[in-house]
């Protein structure tokens, strides 16, 4: 990868399948920024307001505007981290999906106190391959990636 060509990348997953993680860990590998999409709503105020379940309601047509004017004279590798990526119409060189079990997502998002809907719409998110199925009609390279850790080394 040049550092003079536009290079954006994109990682997406299910709150608590590791997409930050990943995306540090990838960004110390390609000398890359990372920037988390969720920071860009809040900082600029791109929602409605916020829901029952203490969820920020996004304005996604202005939060893709935005990130499209920020990338648009990129001339270095860029990471964007968020699992709004599927709804946001930017184009990617490449989207990696994060992947984790069911039951790790469950108890990550219990630590940050997601009350019982967020945690259904969450884990319902995971086992319908939501981000990876909304992706798919991308023209880009997308890899789906496995961070759970455990998973991992039961599988060595």
């Amino acid at each position: 990868m040049t550092k003079d060509k536009r290079y954006l990348i994109g990682v997406t997953g299910t709150p608590g399948s590791g997409k930050s993680t990943f995306a540090k860990k990838l960004s110390k590998s390609i000398g890359a920024k990372v920037i988390e999409i969720n920071n860009i709503a809040i900082e600029n105020k791109f929602f409605s307001k916020i829901d029952k379940d203490n969820t920020h309601v996004l304005k996604i047509k202005l939060l893709d505007r935005y990130i499209k004017k920020m990338t648009n004279n990129l001339n270095e590798p860029l990471i964007l981290v968020g699992h709004i990526i599927p709804e946001l119409t930017i184009d990617f060189d490449v989207i990696f999906v994060v992947r984790c079990p069911l039951n790790t997502i469950l108890k990550r998002l219990q630590k940050r106190n997601y009350n019982k809907n967020k945690l259904r719409e969450n884990i319902l998110s995971e086992a319908f391959d939501y981000c990876n199925y909304n992706i798919k009609k991308r023209n880009c390279d997308i890899i789906e990636i496995e961070s759970d850790k455990d998973k991992r080394d039961a599988n060595k």
